[in-house]
């Protein structure tokens, strides 16, 4: 098992092996990132301060889309698998994300994700839109040649009012963000308690993921060998609704897996559609109101 920052470590290590180039041991390795990982732990403080009241009593959780239908499985080259539905991100919408995120001191993955904030958004009343994300502990230079599940899963609340403009809710993701980072180290299970006092360690506060994958890089040479990666699709959706987001030639290869038992490939395709529009709105002009209705 790893997480995404780890293929290309093993790719390159694997090619180096392969063209007969041994490449430098890294003397630091996931089992003593396994041993820091408890140091980290035992020197974090101030959890329940830093994660009280960030829940409502009523958080809205998931979008109300198509009832269940036929899935949508076509995958980007066609072929059939798990329910998902791809769409790309214009490299002229992408380049307004790029340029929104420095003009508001955020990261592009802040302004995706509150486009899907403001998209699950309904109605008139102050709601709290919780979406879950996963952090990658690679934060230090000796992990970035780890292989290994250097992931952990956080929640982003945002908080939105009537009135509120995408600026607004940009400065909500970026400090829900912000907390989730300073939170990366610790166990989902106890900020889910933290912030629900949920004693069930499977209950999760939140139904739609968001994920930045990070940028794919190029496949290694392996002497007298063709190669091409393929992605491999499992056919299940851990939740009920995740936005995947790849970086992809100056613009974005994103998609939406989803539950088929809960929703339908017509209203997820309906759902991406409007998801695009609303993140160019917020790409270039966030401050600009939110639509309140989705």
């Amino acid at each position: 098992m790893c997480d995404g920052g780890s293929l290309p470590v093993f790719l390159r290590q694997l090619a180096d092996h392969y063209n007969g180039r041994p490449p430098a041991a890294n003397p630091y390795t996931y089992a003593q990132y396994c041993v820091d990982e408890h140091t980290w732990l035992a020197d974090a403080t101030g959890l329940a301060d830093e994660w009280h009241g960030a829940l409502p009593a009523r958080p809205v959780t998931a979008p109300d889309v198509a009832a269940p239908t036929t899935p949508l499985v076509e995958g980007p080259d066609g072929a059939q698998g798990a329910p998902r539905h791809w769409f790309d991100v214009d490299e002229r919408t992408a380049e307004a994300v790029r340029e929104c995120a420095g003009r508001t001191g955020t990261t592009p993955f802040m302004v995706f994700a509150t486009a899907l904030a403001a998209l699950l958004r309904g109605g008139d009343t102050p709601q709290t839109i919780v979406l879950g994300t996963l952090i990658a502990n690679r934060d230090h230079p000796a992990l970035q040649d780890v292989v290994g599940p250097l992931l952990n899963v956080s929640l982003l609340p945002v908080p939105l009012g009537p009135t509120d403009s995408f600026h607004d809710a940009l400065k909500h993701v970026r400090d829900s963000s912000l907390r989730a980072y300073r939170s990366r180290y610790t166990p989902f299970q106890q900020v889910v308690r933290a912030v629900t006092h949920e004693a069930d360690p499977t209950h999760t506060p939140f139904d739609v993921m968001v994920v930045m994958q990070p940028p794919a890089d190029p496949t290694p040479d392996f002497d007298g060998v063709t190669t091409e990666l393929t992605e491999i699709d499992n056919g299940t959706s851990p939740y009920p609704l995740t936005l995947d987001i790849e970086p992809r030639a100056g613009g974005y290869r994103c998609s939406l897996r989803y539950a088929a038992d809960r929703y339908g490939g017509t209203g997820i395709a309906r759902l991406a559609e409007r998801y695009l529009k609303v993140l160019a709105a917020c790409a270039a002009s966030p401050e600009e109101a939110m639509e309140g209705e989705r």
